[in-house]
């Protein structure tokens, strides 16, 4: 660490003083599961220096410079060590939180109080906070309480960081026992400029319903209402303030109650806010006049349809399908019928009942004059058809999307899947006309290079080369608009083949090389390693030079006001007590009112999730937002970047589970991230589990390999995810040793389809066979695993999967 780096304590302790200004943090008070923390307790906490001094100029007076005296040395660069918020998991925090994070709730809180007589001041009050949250997952909220009161208490007269959100806290723990301390607790909280200042208020609003405060609650949950969006729930809100008006004796009061009640009920749905306001409304509807009652009974179709659209969003699609069904029954707006039935059938279409979807989806797109729904439609039609094997009438749902739609953004793309539908069925001269002008009929599209590649790759395949190279030049030159990460390059590679193929190893091997620089460690610069390796391995060996030598995974950043502000400061308090989500709303607060929210204000928020163990969010940040780190290779200061991007996250349980099996722990590394991005409660709508995403029936059939037990439960928790994954995984290995680099595909569409690919391809290389992949989903997956598992295996030891060309023996 270079001399005068700045570290969280001094940014601590300034909070301290900084939050008696009113500045603070948005926070919901959630108490999150602590899971992600286990990968991080793996590694001890990196040494840190002394934090600086304040600059020379403003804490000491120099002697006066003589004729000999040295030039006066400048003040060192101020920076900023993520490292600060890494967990030790020798000291007492990092002991607590992996007991809180293996759900020993009891010892956590043994923990705590065993060591606080005797803590130094530094680190009692995250003591203090983690003995509150374990007395809490221990069912003993008087305790958490009285022991998030030392957290509150200033020390040396200035608030700890986490003082806001122990007092949140406590008020919320108020509320089952006296509403009125909970809202005099909570008040002093709403009237900062705060980030959590709508959570205090919604909080203290509650409190004053409870406590009978009518006419200070009704005021104030108005307001929070006016405030929040149309779409949301705003449960918090939406539920007092319907207790409030359903005591009253007016007719109309009580109808605004069920109103409210309907918002949530409608728009959370899936929640236990939904739930209560469910069991509320036939007290309130039996109290209704006859006439109103009737017009109540039920949901209006928009609020039917707000339902239906929270169930889609959540990816239940069987109740989705039965929600919009029943709109579009209802509906007597021509619009939000269209909406619904479409709707619907995006539904079945995602339920994989595709026969069903296109027969409905493509009623809509006739019934619907609305452009957005007919083009749709028609859209999802054509896909339903052609993966129900009817091309004839996929095309047909293309061609009418085409002819009634062109100018919508659908409409290029529609060409191109046409297109390819006419090649399947042996036209190629009419696809090769469609493909060839698209461009020049969709200029504003988003195909021209998809349109182009496929063009080269028939060309090749009926021998004619030139024409092929042709085709990639010109994507090359005009844009090939290979956004998606698992395309990055393929343009570039297949072009190099084509001129290897034509007798021009020279250019080659440059096309090669240039890629292998452009486009670091994708997919397809492995593969052109793979083939410059038979080219000329010194040729290889001098591109794979150009990636330089392994950095080391340390980062740091220059300092920038926004490391100043009591936001910041509590972001890293939070992140080392493992408050994981609080901390997200920190960070987010911070970047909302920074005066440069550039990427690098992105990073500091990515290091910092991954230093906390929280790989998920930075996972997600690096891939959402950050990806322009893939254009430099993973080398000297930029190897952490990509370190981040891809972590090291649950090691021990990994190298573990790889240790007595063939599998790499590379490669479990890598189905883990592309397959749940390290979220170990990840599940999926086909009902997948885990970081590894397996589903029940296949984890059972595994498990018993292991003496494991698989359940929707136990496959949440990490290590016999893994374990279970691991033995999946070594299975298919066994299955293809010869090349076991086809064990993605196998992972994701099932040994019975990689064997029949493999049957029908016995003879194409890897790489050819790979683009060939008939399920656009499997061959994208088949590309992004290859290339995380090529990552990993060089930035863990700078060496890289062998990807053989010849395809497995059968």
């Amino acid at each position: 660490m270079a001399t005068g780096a700045i570290f969280v304590g001094e940014v601590v302790r300034r909070t301290r003083s900084w939050w008696r200004e009113g500045a603070a943090v948005r926070s919901g008070m959630m108490l999150v599961p602590l899971r992600v923390m286990v990968g991080a307790l793996a590694a001890a906490m990196a040494t840190c220096n002394t934090p600086s001094s304040s600059p020379p100029s403003l804490s000491a007076t120099a002697p006066a410079a003589t004729q000999e005296s040295a030039p006066p040395a400048s003040p060192p660069e101020r920076r900023f060590d993520p490292d600060v918020v890494r967990p030790n998991p020798a000291a007492p925090v990092g002991q607590i939180l992996l007991a809180l994070s293996n759900g020993e709730a009891e010892r956590a809180e043994a923990i705590a109080n065993q060591v606080l007589p005797d803590a130094p001041e530094e680190t009692r009050t995250e003591l203090y906070w983690l003995a509150a949250r374990a007395a809490l997952e221990s069912g003993a909220p008087a305790r958490a309480h009285a022991t998030l009161a030392h957290v509150t208490t200033p020390t040396e007269g200035a608030e700890h960081p986490l003082a806001p959100w122990a007092r949140l806290l406590r008020a919320r723990i108020m509320m089952e026992g006296d509403a009125a301390l909970a809202a005099e607790e909570v008040a002093p909280l709403t009237e900062l400029d705060w980030a959590g200042r709508d959570d205090a208020r919604d909080l203290q609003a509650a409190a004053w319903v409870e406590a009978g405060e009518v006419e200070r609650a009704e005021p104030l949950l108005r307001a929070l209402l006016a405030e929040s969006s149309a779409s949301s729930a705003r449960a918090s809100v939406a539920l007092p303030l319907a207790q409030l008006l359903a005591q009253r004796d007016e007719v109309d009061a009580k109808v605004e109650a069920i109103r409210l009640l309907r918002r949530v009920a409608t728009r959370a749905p899936l929640s236990s806010a939904a739930r209560e306001a469910e069991e509320r409304l036939p007290a309130l509807l039996a109290a209704l006049p006859p006439e109103r009652r009737r017009d109540l009974r039920e949901p209006t179709p928009e609020e039917a349809f707000a339902r239906a659209e929270a169930l889609s969003s959540a990816m239940r699609w069987d109740d989705a399908e039965a929600a919009f069904h029943e709109v579009a029954q209802r509906a007597e707006d021509d619009g939000l019928q269209c909406q619904a039935r479409y709707q619907e059938g995006r539904a079945i279409y995602y339920r994989r009942q595709r026969g069903r979807a296109a027969q409905h989806l493509a009623g809509v797109a006739r019934d619907c004059a609305q452009e957005e729904v007919r083009a749709w439609s028609r859209y999802l039609a054509g896909k339903a058809y052609a993966a129900s094997g009817d091309h004839e009438l996929a095309r047909q749902q293309y061609g009418l999307l085409e002819e009634q739609t062109p100018g919508h953004s659908l409409a290029d793309d529609a060409r191109y899947r046409g297109a390819l539908l006419l090649g399947e069925d042996g036209d190629e001269d009419a696809m090769v006309e469609r493909l060839r002008t698209l461009p020049s009929t969709y200029p504003g599209g988003d195909m021209h290079g998809h349109a182009r590649f496929m063009l080269a790759w028939r060309a090749r395949r009926a021998g004619q080369r030139e024409e092929a190279l042709a085709h990639l030049e010109g994507a090359l030159a005009e844009g090939t608009q290979e956004d998606r990460e698992d395309l990055h390059g393929r343009a570039a590679y297949w072009r190099a083949v084509l001129l290897l193929e034509l007798e021009r190893p020279d250019e080659a091997r440059e096309a090669w090389t240039e890629l292998v620089e452009t486009h670091p460690l994708s997919y397809y610069a492995q593969q052109a390693l793979v083939r410059l390796s038979e080219l000329s391995p010194a040729a290889a060996e001098s591109a794979r030079a150009r990636w330089g030598s392994r950095g080391d995974a340390s980062i740091t950043f220059a300092w920038r006001e926004d490391f100043d502000t009591p936001a910041f400061g509590r972001a890293l308090a939070l992140l080392e007590v493992g408050a994981i989500e609080e901390a997200k709303q920190e960070l987010a607060y911070v970047r909302e009112r920074s005066s440069a929210a550039d990427d690098e204000l992105r990073w500091v928020e990515a290091s910092l999730y991954d230093r906390a163990g929280a790989y998920p969010e930075a996972v997600y940040l690096t891939r959402r937002f950050l990806d322009a780190f893939l254009t430099a290779p993973p080398t000297d200061d930029h190897y952490a970047r990509w370190r981040i991007a891809y972590p090291r996250a649950y090691a021990d349980v990994i190298e573990r589970a790889a240790q007595d099996r063939p599998v790499p722990a590379e490669l479990i590394f890598a189905i883990a991230r592309e397959e749940s991005s390290f979220r170990a409660d990840a599940v999926s709508v086909a009902q997948a589990y885990g970081l590894t995403q397996l589903i029940v029936p296949t984890a059972r059939r595994f498990a018993q390999r292991v003496d494991l037990r698989a359940t929707p439960s136990t496959l949440t928790q990490p290590a016999t995810n893994v374990t279970i994954g691991a033995e999946f995984m070594s299975w298919l290995w066994q299955r293809y040793p010869d090349n076991p680099v086809v064990l993605p595909a196998a992972y994701n569409a099932g040994q019975g389809a990689v064997d029949r690919w493999i049957d029908e391809r016995p003879d194409q290389r890897l790489d050819v066979w790979v683009e060939e992949i008939p399920y656009d989903e499997t061959r994208r997956y088949t590309r992004r695993v290859l290339q995380s598992w090529g990552i990993y295996a060089w930035l863990n030891g700078a060496e890289l999967p062998r990807l053989r060309p010849a395809l497995p023996s059968r």
